[in-house]
């Protein structure tokens, strides 16, 4: 067992859990930070390279989001990059910068396409879209694994 005598079941082999880390990489040193950089330019902060993080990301990090940013609009190019006013809009929602500029994007002239932006946004903002009742466990995950075609009951179209 984990925490007393028993035993354990892993996904990987023993081979394999050697060479896992013991602590996992801090996710600020994983994952996009556009939204992060976005906010500290909104309160600020200017040379983020010299900002005090906890467990600083790597510079080219940085740099990406910072390279995000101005592809996107949210900072004007130029000495202190400057937050635009869209990047003031784009930092008030609660998601990364990209789905916030293509949920404004949406809304404007010629698109007018905001009820299908808002539905890929939210699809794209949660870890599964399938509702699993606790009750229809086992018919759920038969319809999931199911092929899709003639007879199924899944058909398309």
């Amino acid at each position: 067992g984990r925490e007393c005598p028993g035993r354990a079941f892993r996904l990987y082999t023993e081979e394999g859990f050697q060479t896992l880390r013991e602590h996992p990489v801090p996710e600020i040193q994983r994952v996009s930070l556009a939204s992060v950089v976005l906010q500290l330019r909104m309160l600020g902060v200017v040379d983020l390279l010299q900002f005090p993080f906890m467990d600083p990301p790597p510079k080219e990090t940085l740099v990406r989001s910072l390279e995000a940013l101005l592809s996107l609009g949210a900072l004007r190019p130029g000495p202190g990059l400057e937050v635009t006013p869209l990047g003031r809009l784009l930092s008030e929602y609660p998601l990364d910068p990209a789905p916030a500029r293509a949920l404004v994007a949406s809304l404007c002239p010629p698109f007018h396409c905001h009820p299908e932006v808002v539905a890929i946004v939210a699809m794209l903002s949660v870890e599964s879209v399938f509702v699993c009742p606790r009750d229809a466990r086992e018919e759920a995950d038969r319809q999931r694994m199911a092929p899709i075609g003639r007879g199924s009951g899944r058909e398309r179209g």
